[in-house]
């Protein structure tokens, strides 16, 4: 297995109500793989990596190869309080990493949690609110004249 048929794998796995858009930009580096639509308007931007195996040493460190500029997209974007996470698979299982404290460090391999390519999929479901009630989300009302000082158009 590679890291195309990795991807297109775990993305049959995700719940039938999990919308993906294959991101494809070769103007801007760093764009991550995916950007996967839950309910509620969760999104998640998603890195995928694939390594043939994980280390058999239980302290060997498990970080996925991100480049720089893939790790400063992504946490820009966590910045800007949108999800992103970074997906390691293996013939082993899979690791999902959730901060850039993670995915740039790593995670000796007694702390990663490994899972079976079917349970991460489930966890990003449950991320993306599809489910279980994984986040209770607070909906902020839009008035017509905020989105006229937002647009500067008039909708008179």
């Amino acid at each position: 297995m590679n890291e195309h048929s990795f991807v297109k794998s775990f993305h049959k796995r995700l719940h039938e109500d999990i919308k993906v858009w294959k991101i494809y930009d070769p103007y801007q580096g760093g764009v991550p793989d995916a950007l996967l639509f839950g309910k509620n308007g969760l999104a998640c931007f998603c890195e995928y990596k694939y390594v043939r195996s994980f280390p058999k040493r239980e302290t060997t460190i498990i970080k996925p190869a991100l480049s720089a500029q893939q790790s400063d997209w992504l946490k820009d974007k966590i910045t800007r309080d949108l999800l992103a996470i970074v997906i390691l698979g293996s013939q082993d299982g899979v690791v999902i990493f959730g901060n850039p404290d993670e995915w740039d460090n790593g995670l000796a391999k007694k702390e990663a949690n490994i899972l079976t390519a079917k349970e991460a999929a489930t966890e990003v479901s449950r991320l993306l609110g599809v489910l279980g009630s994984a986040y209770k989300l607070e909906i902020q009302g839009v008035s017509p004249e905020s989105c006229r000082k937002v647009s500067g158009k008039s909708t008179s």
